[in-house]
């Protein structure tokens, strides 16, 4: 019996040992668990972890699913914009060691990506879509931007700031009040609300030596934004010797600058990024321009009034910037209606009708350049504004001058003797940029189709404006060589969308890209396809049989949003 019991006490000893230590294993384990919730961080992800990353998103936040960190709250939510071809914002600062949910709209034509190299995160976002992805992270500063090739080196790039006891970023109307991301907890310049900017190389406050004399009243703030490629407003007034707050948002696609050289001003604005500076100034009229090479001869310029007034003048300018801009611009004041403006000729023409003709405004080109009508015929100019600004259609030797707002289509009527005309743009400086063309009028032209237009700007290679007359039928038998043919990529379409060539023939395409990301010349038929990086010009020998031919663009999203055009081989 006492060596039966023995037996026994030993065998509950032994399960007691391995009780205790399983408890112990176990408390070892919660307390290493413990301490490794305490800080989650997203470097030492698998490869899982950040493949659902990529695919974006918090559990049950849309599609895709997947965390880039462990499951818990989410703290905040971020929103970062993709446009063509920026962030918007391009600076964000969260708090370390916490859930943060990015959400990212793509809000632009083109296939878009948001990266974190560092940490393994990156999500494809298509046109229109929306992705998003919880983000934890230590104390530090990370880079982000679009892995989309050309993407990052057109600048679609910011900043991620990852402070610790941030609690949180700053609400946006805390930030910059003009910045448009209603979501976005921290804007670009939101450490200097108040002050001028880093970037002026005199203070506005140093310039202005009657500050300290200034009434205590503040004046409101006035907001003048950068587009492509003009200021709205392009006229401001301010009362003098008061300190005002001046908001610049970049809305364009390229860099900006605002500058006042009267009051040392300059300051340098990234796409999607807004800065503000104050000016306090005496009396008095200045010039206000973007010092960017070229962009004060587009027409980037404006005018700045101080008056001796009350503060509240400042305020009442801002408001009604469309207004103003029509107002600042030469052409609208006439305002006479093009038909108005017509020959007198044009009533009395007995000529039959020939086929419309549209020509239309881009920011800062007429699509096509040149166009080719009949003499003494009633011709229909429809001509829509495609642009982001107001520009004009003139012809100062026919009286006509028809001033087109962004996004409408006007029309005049057109009917001339034979001769060579001048069209242009007369919005300052568009003409100086190149918002320019050729109207080639001909007897015995019959109805000229509308497909002399599209045609004529095909043939922008073809030396003349006349080729289409001086062409006899046996040309595409001749020896002679092709002139080359030039098809320009913009962001985010080629100009022209129409070109004809000969049949067999040796024809040189130059490939310039005018635009601020990477572009591609493709024809699949013909197995071409042609990169081109910003700023550089590509060439493309084409040989084919006569047939029609698509060319495009392969960068991802391109080809959907319209850069993409018509080969015909004759």
């Amino acid at each position: 019996m006492i060596r039966g019991t023995g037996r026994r006490s030993g065998a509950l000893g032994v399960v007691a040992t391995v009780a205790m230590l399983l408890l112990s294993a176990c408390g070892n384990v919660s307390e290493n668990a413990m301490t490794h919730d305490a800080v989650t961080r997203v470097p030492e992800m698998s490869e899982a972890a950040a493949e659902a990353t990529r695919t974006a998103g918090t559990p049950g936040a849309g599609e895709g699913g997947g965390a880039s960190v462990p499951a818990g709250e989410v703290a905040q939510e971020v929103t970062v914009a993709m446009h063509d071809i920026y962030f918007e914002p391009t600076e964000i600062t969260i708090p370390a060691n916490t859930n943060v949910k990015f959400i990212l709209p793509n809000e632009g034509a083109a296939a878009h990506n948001f990266a974190i190299p560092d940490q393994d995160i990156s999500v494809d976002v298509a046109p229109g879509e929306t992705k998003d992805v919880v983000i934890n992270l230590p104390a530090g500063e990370y880079a982000f931007d679009c892995n989309v090739p050309g993407h990052k080196e057109a600048g679609m790039v910011g900043i991620l700031k990852v402070e610790e006891g941030a609690g949180g970023a700053a609400p946006a109307a805390e930030g910059t009040p003009a910045a448009g991301g209603e979501a976005t907890p921290v804007v670009a310049g939101e450490a200097t609300p108040a002050a001028p900017s880093e970037a002026t190389p005199v203070a506005a406050e140093e310039a202005t030596p009657a500050e300290a004399a200034a009434p205590a009243a503040a004046a409101e703030p006035v907001t003048i934004v950068s587009h492509d490629i003009y200021f709205d407003p392009s006229e401001m007034t301010i009362p003098a010797n008061t300190d005002v707050k001046i908001i610049l948002p970049n809305e364009g696609v390229t860099v900006h600058n605002f500058a006042i050289d009267a009051l040392n001003i300059s300051e340098d604005i990234q796409p999607g990024e807004t800065k503000e500076i104050t000016i306090n100034a005496p009396a008095g009229t200045y010039e206000y321009y973007c010092n960017v090479p070229g962009h004060k001869a587009a027409g980037m310029v404006g005018t700045l009034t101080v008056t001796e007034a009350s503060a509240a003048s400042a305020a009442e300018t801002a408001p009604d910037a469309a207004a103003e801009q029509t107002a600042a611009t030469p052409a609208a004041t006439p305002a006479a209606p093009a038909e108005d403006a017509a020959p007198a000729e044009e009533a009395a023409a007995p000529a039959a009708a020939a086929e419309p003709v549209t020509v239309v405004s881009h920011d800062i080109y007429f699509d096509p350049k040149e166009v080719s009508i009949p003499a003494n015929t009633d011709v229909t100019f429809t001509l829509p504004n495609e642009g982001v600004t107001m520009h004009n259609f003139a012809i100062d030797d026919l009286g006509i001058s028809v001033d087109i707002q962004p996004g409408e289509t006007k029309e005049v009527v057109v009917n001339a003797p034979a001769g060579t005309y001048e069209f242009y743009c007369n919005v300052p400086g568009h003409k100086a940029a190149g918002m320019v063309g050729t109207l080639t009028v001909t007897e015995g032209a019959g109805a000229a189709p509308a497909d002399t237009a599209p045609a004529a700007t095909a043939e922008q290679a073809a030396a003349s404006p006349a080729t289409e007359e001086a062409a006899p039928a046996e040309e595409a038998a001749a020896p002679a060589a092709v002139e080359p043919v030039t098809v320009v990529s913009h962001d985010i379409f080629f100009d022209p969308k129409e070109i004809t060539i000969p049949a067999d023939t040796d024809v040189t395409i130059s490939l310039p890209n005018e635009g601020v990301t990477a572009h591609n010349f493709a024809i699949d038929a013909l197995n071409i396809s042609v990169d081109i990086a910003p700023g550089a010009t590509e060439e493309a020998v084409i040989n084919g049989p006569a047939g029609t031919y698509e060319y495009y663009c392969n960068v991802p999203g391109h080809k959907a949003a319209g850069m993409v055009g018509t080969l015909t081989i004759e």
